[in-house]
């Protein structure tokens, strides 16, 4: 999706609440949710917005207020106005590596993503660790990345070494889940925060 700035502003507002609507709507529908997913993902991406400051400043607002409403919805527990933690997660996922950094949204999408990650399935924990590594992608602003990493990656950690002595498939798969993400964390971090965390997954793991 690629259009001139200002006529791509003029549309995305419509585009994003089209794309959360339908996340509402999807009712558990697997394949409508990843399409409405990828719509937030290409809204987000867009690179025309970027040319200008104005143009750029207002994009940013835009995947802010998307990422409130998301916010919004994981927490309402009333059918039709609502969607599941991990689709929530996921929607996030597509819109915060490319909007600027704001701290009054960043901190309770970390605190969401926390209560995903705490969860005691491994099948979720998994889940959830493929939806973290898309924060943390090589589009995230190095400010973004840290935030993020200081605030999720010490429960990687401590899952991944946990795991040890796995006790089943699943258990194995949850572990196998964060080690990929921590590797990705390692890849795109700023050089002082993958030390931090190298340094961190190399003591949990001998003592254990």
């Amino acid at each position: 999706m690629c259009l001139g700035g200002c006529c791509a502003l003029s549309i995305l507002p419509t585009i994003l609440y089209l794309a959360t609507g339908v996340l509402q709507w999807s009712d558990g529908d697997g394949d409508v949710a990843s399409a409405a997913i990828l719509l937030l993902q290409a809204a987000a991406e867009t690179r025309c917005v970027r040319v200008h400051e104005e143009t750029a400043r207002q994009h940013s607002q835009l995947l802010h207020s998307t990422t409130d409403k998301l916010l919004t919805l994981v927490k309402n527990d009333e059918p039709g106005q609502s969607i599941s933690a991990l689709l929530g997660a996921r929607a996030m996922a597509a819109l915060i590596p490319h909007a600027a950094p704001a701290p009054a949204l960043h901190y309770p999408c970390i605190n969401h993503f926390r209560q995903c990650l705490d969860e005691p399935s491994h099948e979720t924990f998994a889940a959830c660790c493929a939806v973290v590594r898309n924060i943390w992608s090589s589009s995230a602003s190095p400010e973004c990345v840290s935030w993020w990493a200081r605030a999720l990656a010490p429960r990687l950690i401590a899952r991944a070494a946990a795991a040890k002595y796995p006790v089943d498939a699943s258990h194995t798969k949850a572990a196998v889940a964060a080690l990929t993400a921590l590797t990705d964390l390692v890849d795109v971090a700023p050089d002082d925060t993958a030390r931090e965390f190298s340094n961190h997954f190399n003591i949990e793991n001998k003592e254990m």
